[in-house]
């Protein structure tokens, strides 16, 4: 695949990556301001129903003062310190997932987008080379099924590249956007909001993890497919031709089913 295309394509992705640290920026500030005015409130509102219970024990009341300003201070922390706690977690379910790939396939390369499209275009060409090489002036119907395999064969790689720059790229974006919505567990009946952004970011680990996993395998299949088809004899490109449209349509389905399956399940 041309160099220029492959270069179009990165500064796509790149554009939308640069501009997370910048959301992430913003959503921070926006989450500590917040988070500052509902903590006051919410340590406030518990002093007050204290103060207005009888016979308080002071020491218990202490207590849970104490485990509700650390229960603060956590969210507090994830806040100020969502640049650490961001690779910490969510790259290291990616680099679990691109090992596990990588020790079914044996090829521990860390896939991307580009790399996926390029290597779709590869063996599109290659057939489209072959179909219209052996059979064009023989057999008008092979040349037809070449191009219907080269259509189905860029439709599934181009999606499995979309999948992944979504789960890559689009995951990253909206856990950037909500951070501020971490504040929100200074209060007890605005908290949830809190925990289910906790919640979304571990479901998006465990997505990348088999997203990789899949992509890994799926990887190390598919880099030969290209050279093999280099090899082969004229009477039996269309076996092989029909094999690799249909373990493309099979791959494509199970990156886009699995991951969402695997989470719900999980």
């Amino acid at each position: 695949m041309d160099s220029t295309v492959m270069t179009i394509f990165n500064q796509l992705t790149g554009q939308y990556t640069g501009s997370i640290s910048a959301i992430q920026s913003g959503s921070i500030v926006l989450g500590k301001e917040l988070f500052n005015c509902i903590a006051l409130l919410s340590v406030g509102l518990l002093g007050i129903r204290h103060l207005l219970r009888k016979n308080v024990d002071m020491v218990e009341s202490n207590i849970e003062l104490i485990r509700w300003l650390i229960y603060l201070n956590v969210f507090y922390l994830f806040i100020t310190q969502y640049d650490r706690f961001l690779p910490l977690i969510i790259d290291s379910f990616k680099q679990a997932g691109v090992y596990l790939g990588g020790q079914a396939s044996g090829s521990y390369i860390m896939p991307t987008p580009s790399v996926f499209i390029s290597n779709g275009f590869d063996i599109a060409l290659k057939i489209l080379s072959l179909g219209f090489k052996h059979s064009l002036l023989l057999n008008i119907a092979m040349a037809l099924i070449s191009v219907i395999a080269v259509i189905v064969i860029l439709y599934c790689f181009g999606m499995i590249a979309i999948e992944l720059v979504l789960i890559d790229i689009g995951s990253r974006i909206i856990l950037a956007v909500g951070i501020f919505l971490l504040a929100f567990a200074g209060l007890s009946w605005t908290r949830e909001y809190a925990e289910h952004y906790i919640h979304t970011f571990f479901h998006i680990g465990m997505k990348m993890l088999f997203m990789y996993v899949l992509i890994g395998i799926g990887a190390g299949l598919t880099s030969n497919w290209a050279q093999t088809l280099s090899n082969i004899q004229p009477n039996l490109v269309f076996q092989y031709v029909f094999a690799m449209v249909m373990a493309t349509f099979v791959f494509y389905k199970l990156c886009q089913k699995l991951p969402d399956q695997a989470v719900v399940y999980l």
